[in-house]
């Protein structure tokens, strides 16, 4: 199955974000709503109205985060969600449980609307209609030293987009990180292997 896709997006918006502090270092969360239109550039279709929003609660050993977004095309309401739930410490061993879907949009538009971080999954990921699920495992051995291994599947067509890990070093004063990352997806030959260097991590 085709995996990746390839184009260019447009997008302009405007909303309004809040967040509650952590009541005496236990719990936070935030809330993001946002209004605009989206198109993809040299396309001879209008742009589309869309209505964006993200979500998160976390707290020391839990966390929830959901994102999504919903916009009128021309022949529908097309819509993009992305949650994930982390069970565990977060800077400590936990566990990330994912789940995605979209409908009536276009892959490369649901991935404009509902955007991941660059450590997030790629590659098949929201590139089918339906639904696809993702599981994480993040460990710190020491101080400085942690790993991480993700598996994600479209669980429409039952098939395997990817496998992935990481293993990371920082420094004890915070002022570099390397990581090195490895991945098998679909869609790709071979297995994709590369390194990230931060001189300030947060």
């Amino acid at each position: 199955p085709v995996a990746l896709a390839a184009g260019e997006v447009g997008m302009v918006s405007a909303g309004l974000r809040t967040a509650w502090g952590r009541l005496l270092g236990h719990a936070g969360a935030s809330l993001e709503v946002d209004v605009g239109a989206v198109g993809t550039v040299g396309s001879s279709s209008r742009a589309m109205p869309t209505l964006r929003y993200r979500a998160s609660w976390s707290s020391r050993y839990v966390g929830l985060g959901a994102e999504g977004a919903a916009a009128k095309t021309q022949e529908m309401l097309g819509s993009v969600f992305v949650g994930k739930v982390r069970w565990g410490e977060q800077d400590d061993w936990h566990l990330v449980t994912r789940l995605a879907g979209r409908a009536g949009l276009e892959p490369v538009v649901a991935r404009s609307l509902a955007a991941p971080a660059a450590t997030e999954p790629s590659g098949g990921w929201l590139s089918d209609e339906g639904w696809t699920a993702g599981a994480e495992v993040f460990g710190r051995f020491t101080r400085s030293i942690s790993a991480k291994v993700a598996a994600e599947e479209d669980l429409t067509s039952r098939t395997l987009l990817g496998v992935r890990g990481s293993l990371g070093y920082a420094h004890p004063c915070r002022c570099i990180s390397v990581d090195g990352f490895a991945a098998k997806r679909l869609g790709r030959e071979g297995v994709d292997v590369w390194v990230s260097i931060d001189l300030a991590p947060r």
